[in-house]
């Protein structure tokens, strides 16, 4: 603005007034792209909202069965593609993900789609350790001696007689020795071991011992 006075003299201009057009439009939603989950975590990527004055795509994440969601990362609309894992979860629980985008004049885009994934979970327990073994050559015994880990509840006995293919020999509830039945001299002996636990989960196999009877 400038004032003018009665010989057309003019002022000098007044500061500049800036007025914002009041914002009603929310902006555009982001869209989930891609998910899986593995060893790292819950890993998700989706396009951010396209809308020019987005100041905050934001993601969410609640537990299945859970009410409420919680903010667990936010982003720019630069670049357009954006990605995240999340490392804070529970191996074998299931998640709900949502995303939406908010503009500089605070409004929120609606959330157009929840993702439901579960938590990668190793389902194989550690392989038992220092499998070791005894002669009694007086009885003709052998004697297993292994270290579990705390997870197996069971110990199966894999063994092979005589270059035959191995089998499942025993099963040993709750315990890290076992004694084999009597065997005869010249026999050759391969032992391998796995673990497993209540829910029918396994190990890897154990390391092998190969045993020439006299």
């Amino acid at each position: 603005m400038v004032a003018i006075d009665h010989r057309f003299n003019y002022s000098g201009y007044s500061e500049i007034l800036t007025l914002n057009k009041p914002d009603k439009v929310a902006p555009t939603s982001p869209v989930f792209q891609r998910s899986f989950s593995d060893k790292e975590g819950i890993n998700l990527q989706w396009a951010n909202s396209g809308s020019h004055d987005v100041k905050a795509n934001v993601l969410l994440r609640r537990g299945v069965g859970e009410q409420n969601f919680a903010e667990v990362y936010r982003c720019t609309s630069r670049p357009s593609i954006a990605s995240f894992t999340d490392k804070k979860v529970n191996p074998g629980k299931e998640y709900e993900y949502t995303l939406y985008a908010i503009d500089d004049a605070g409004l929120k885009s609606p959330s157009i789609s929840t993702l439901t994934l579960k938590a990668f979970e190793d389902k194989k327990l550690p392989a038992p350790q220092q499998l070791s073994y005894q002669i009694d050559t007086l009885k003709r015994l052998i004697t297993l001696q292994w270290k579990s880990s705390s997870s197996s509840a069971k110990t199966i006995v894999y063994r092979s007689l005589n270059g035959k293919p191995y089998v499942t020999h025993r099963v040993v509830d709750k315990a890290t020795i076992f004694i084999d039945s009597p065997y005869r001299k010249g026999d050759i002996i391969k032992y391998r071991i796995k673990g497993s636990d209540e829910r029918g989960l396994q190990s890897d196999f154990s390391e092998e011992i190969e045993i020439r009877t006299q």
